[in-house]
Order: structure tokens, then sequence, then C-alpha cells
């Protein structure tokens, strides 16, 4: 884990809040009839697991122990604090933990760090169980899919599951690195329970 301040040219890099912070969000409305730009900013709690991206070397503050930076999953969040409160994140490690819609969640797998690197191991083909809630057995199945969808943020992960049936059935489930109550619900509507990954 790293502490660095952005340098110019970095505008983007990734990181995960430490500690709690008050931050701003800020509200945009466009007037109609060439009336302008109106801006309305509100100071908001920003939890710790939250995801940002550092704002560009002009938006940065003259203090270098300080940084400004963006929400990746909430644009409208603006947050300014000392980089103590932040761990740098490779774009990877960025993309598995939003994934993770609960922020709690997020801060210990980036803490635990052996959820984070078993994410960024699994290849497609690699051999996983699915641990289905309600289930007493492990399920196994091939991972055919890594990568993100179109309507879910963050790296999800297609599995084949390896069921006997009456009749064989190939069931690609896309799922989380971690159980996620948005993501939960999709996979309750195809099976009606939660499904966690892990490797054989």
């Amino acid at each position: 884990m790293q502490n660095i301040r952005c340098s110019m040219g970095d505008q983007g890099t990734k990181y995960i809040l430490l500690r709690d912070c008050v931050g701003q969000t800020v509200e945009r409305n466009v007037f109609g009839l060439g009336l302008g730009l109106s801006t309305k900013s509100t100071p908001t709690q920003v939890l710790r697991g939250a995801l940002l991206a550092a704002l560009p070397e002009i938006e940065q503050p003259t203090d270098s122990t300080e940084i400004a930076l963006v929400g990746i999953d909430r644009k409208s969040l603006f947050l300014e604090c000392t980089l103590e409160y932040l761990t740098r994140l490779s774009d990877e490690d960025a993309n598995l933990l939003l994934a993770i819609s609960s922020l709690e969640e997020r801060y210990h797998t980036t803490m635990d760090r052996i959820r984070l690197d078993f994410g960024r191991k699994i290849l497609l083909g690699h051999k996983v169980y699915v641990s289905v809630k309600g289930v007493s057995k492990k399920l196994p199945g091939i991972v055919w899919y890594k990568g993100e969808l179109p309507s879910s943020n963050g790296t999800m992960f297609g599995v084949e599951l390896i069921v006997s049936i009456l009749i064989p059935t190939l069931l690609i489930l896309y799922i989380q690195l971690m159980h996620s109550h948005d993501q939960a619900k999709f996979v309750r509507s195809i099976l009606g329970q939660d499904f966690i990954l892990c490797i054989y």
C-alpha cells in the first residue's frame, strides 16, 4: 500500500479512503435561455471504503500533504483530505473493490489483502466452488468471464456451475468478488439464493 501524492499527469489516480471525512456534494443546475450554470455545495460525511480519483493538478491544494479527489461511483462527491487517510490503488484493484457495494467490506478487503489478491488471481478457466446460502455443500464451477458488465459497477465473474440435474444445464451467473446487496438481488432473481466464490 502506497501513500503517494499524485503529480502532474496523474489525474484520475485511484484511492480508497481509510478514515471517515467530511467532503462536499456538489449539485450543478443549468438554467435555460442562456442564463448560465449554478452550483450548490453541501457538506457530506464520506465513509471509509469510499473509492476516489485524484482531480487534475490545477485543482490540487497548495499544501503538498493534502489532495483533492472526486468520487468514482458518486461523481458529485468532492473531498480534500490528507494523504495519510488514503491508500493508492491500481486500476485492477479499484475495479475489484468497486463491485463491492458495502463500503465497510471494501475497507476490510483492502486491509486484509487476501480477498483482493484472490480476486486478482482468478482467471478464465479456473475451477472454483460457489457457496450457496441455504445449501449445505459448495457447488463446483468454472470461471468463463471476468470483467465489467454494462449494468453493474466493477469487475464481475461469470461462472458455469457444474451440477447434475435431470437435464444437463449450463448456467452462467454474474457474481462479484464479495457478497453485495445490489448484486445479490440479481442472483436471487435467477435462483433465489446468494453466492460466494471460492477457488478449488
